[in-house]
């Protein structure tokens, strides 16, 4: 991590940014259960602030789609469920792709927790789709 910092921004910032980021990303982590255990509802009222929702109200204004591409930094988990509670009523649901966990005891609370109304989730589809596998779940709508 300490020699991806530096590389992205200098060594002398990734001395000083690199203990926030680490708290951060164990905030992150600490989160994960909290998102993925409450409701809807709860999660909802998680959120504080969104900003940029005039870009995405401007790209369907114009009749374009939208790929978020997001790192697996902050509350990437809540931004998804965000845009669904926001917007899925009128532009349908938002899929989100991911890698199943590792840890088959694991894998029935992250494929459920990710379900949630106007989300859909869509296990190493993409990846897969290229590879030619298919798994019978809808990824992109073609107007």
């Amino acid at each position: 991590l300490a020699a991806n910092f530096g590389r992205a921004c200098g060594q002398e910032a990734a001395r000083r940014l690199l203990p926030a980021a680490v708290g951060h990303f164990g905030k992150g982590i600490a989160e994960l259960p909290r998102v993925w255990m409450r409701g809807q509802e709860e999660v909802k009222a998680m959120v504080r602030e969104v900003r940029g929702w005039e870009r995405v109200e401007a790209a369907w204004a114009r009749g374009d789609g939208i790929l978020f591409l997001t790192p697996h930094l902050g509350s990437f988990e809540v931004t998804a469920q965000a845009y669904a509670e926001r917007f899925a009523a009128t532009h349908g649901p938002i899929t989100v792709l991911y890698r199943p966990a590792r840890k088959p005891w694991l894998r029935p609370l992250v494929d459920t927790a990710r379900e949630r109304p106007g989300l859909a989730a869509a296990p190493a589809a993409f990846i897969s789709l290229l590879k030619g596998g298919n798994f019978g779940k809808q990824l992109v709508k073609l107007a």
